[in-house]
């Protein structure tokens, strides 16, 4: 899944991509050695946050 989305970011032309991606998710790890996504609640089970800042404050960083 986070493949998916650098593959997207990257080909999305420059000027329009964003400063900071961040990906959230419940993982539920089994007896058996797997990794599978989990729903919490009435949660979403994938949260993509993507954040825009301006040149100025990403030099200041």
């Amino acid at each position: 899944m986070s493949k998916k989305v650098v593959v997207n970011v990257e080909e999305t032309p420059a000027e329009f991509r964003p400063s900071q991606v961040e990906l959230t998710f419940n993982l539920l790890l089994t007896i058996n050695g797997k990794a599978v996504i989990t729903k919490s609640g009435k949660e979403k089970n994938l949260k993509a946050t993507l954040t825009w800042k301006d040149k100025e404050e990403i030099s200041t960083i």
